[in-house]
């Protein structure tokens, strides 16, 4: 499974540095791109100036647009660039580590009920 969902062209000489978006603090970005964190699971997501999705990206940004707008636009760029065998790793993958979480959560609290 892949993590990082790439659209777009690198540029040669990557710049340096990234800043938060103001509002969305799963996005940062820099003059040459957005990086997405967590789109699906652990997939993040880093969309290239100039290419249309980057674009796309920028002017719902712009405008300030409701979170959910935006997750369902990051979720279709992922979804339009993965096999369906690379989602079904990643749901799986999410499906345990919330098992795992549950069970230490439960745990936590049958120590604490029995005062250990």
């Amino acid at each position: 499974m892949q993590n990082m969902i790439v659209i777009g062209s690198r540029p040669e000489k990557e710049a340096c540095g990234a800043r938060t978006v103001h509002g969305y603090n799963r996005i940062s970005e820099n003059s040459q791109a957005y990086w997405i964190r967590s789109v699906i699971g652990d997939i993040d997501l880093r969309v290239y100036a100039g290419c249309p999705e980057h674009d796309e990206l920028r002017a719902l940004l712009q405008e300030k647009f409701r979170q959910r707008t935006l997750d369902e636009f990051t979720t279709g760029l992922v979804l339009q660039h993965i096999t369906p065998r690379e989602f079904r790793a990643a749901y799986e993958h999410d499906l345990e580590k919330a098992r795992i979480e549950g069970a230490d959560a439960k745990a936590l609290e049958i120590r604490n009920a029995l005062g250990i």
